[in-house]
């Protein structure tokens, strides 16, 4: 499950490497225009498009989910969290995910270039401590690798691959 998966690019991304693979369902759950777009043009049987968390859990059994960049812009990351643990997926994977490098987690305000589009969003820049104290009793942290993102306060991004205990 690519949770806020867009219209595929991490698919389309990795599909040379995936096909080697015996079996491979891959379910976005997006916003309803995304889902409605992908829906239409990009579905077929192995690439999914879905409206909730709900409905993709009934239809497929995802074993992974991937946050790409995803969870700080979440209003209650920590809540969203928790229903995913309640999940009991295999792998929980993070990518491209924003850290403070000092002080407990920040709320921000990141604006985008005027250039590209003009826009401002609420944006969590999280303690790495706590971050990683929240899985603990349920996940470890079996890899972990430096992003390239960068923002204009002391912070860095990571990715993260959780399995289950």
């Amino acid at each position: 499950m690519d949770f806020g998966g867009s219209l595929g690019s991490t698919y389309f991304q990795n599909r040379r490497f995936l096909e080697s693979l015996p079996m491979v369902h891959w379910n976005i759950v997006e916003q309803p225009m995304f889902v409605d777009v992908g829906k239409k043009y990009f579905e077929n049987d192995i690439l999914k498009f879905y409206y909730d968390i709900e409905s993709c859990m009934a239809d497929q059994s995802p074993t992974t989910i991937l946050l790409s960049s995803v969870i700080q812009y979440l209003e209650q990351p920590y809540a969203f969290l928790k229903t995913v643990k309640s999940l009991g997926f295999e792998f929980i994977l993070f990518d491209r995910t924003s850290f403070i490098k000092k002080g407990g987690d920040r709320l921000t305000v990141q604006t985008v270039c005027p250039e590209i589009y003009r826009a401002s969003y609420p944006c969590w820049f999280f303690d790495r401590k706590k971050f990683n104290s929240f899985f603990d009793d349920d996940y470890e942290t079996i890899a972990e690798f430096q992003c390239h993102e960068n923002a204009n306060i002391p912070s860095f991004f990571k990715g993260l691959i959780l399995k289950r205990r």
